[in-house]
């Protein structure tokens, strides 16, 4: 997971040289890699107005979605502590 967060840096010739390309595009709207790419971008091209706001909403959701996982993962993990829960049982909440 970590690595992806070091994808703009890996690929920022493209980003540079492209930025309307497909892929440059889906690392636009890809949660970990959302604020990066949008900041390397709006350095080498002008951006419309929504497409930083819509990179922020991206990753308020995210982080969001993250942490509420991660809280009910937390929560029903301490409750289960002899068993391992399976997916199933944490998404339905039992």
């Amino acid at each position: 997971i970590i690595m992806l967060l070091f994808l703009p840096l890996i690929f920022i010739t493209q980003i540079m040289s492209d930025p309307g390309s497909a892929f440059v595009q889906f690392l636009t709207f890809f949660p970990l890699t959302s604020p990066m790419v949008v900041l390397i971008r709006s350095a080498f091209e002008t951006l419309p107005v929504w497409l930083p706001l819509v990179g922020i909403a991206i990753s308020a959701v995210s982080a969001a979605l993250v942490l509420m996982l991660a809280a009910r993962i937390f929560q029903y993990g301490n409750l289960a502590y002899s068993r391992r829960l399976s997916a199933k049982e944490i998404i339905s909440g039992r």
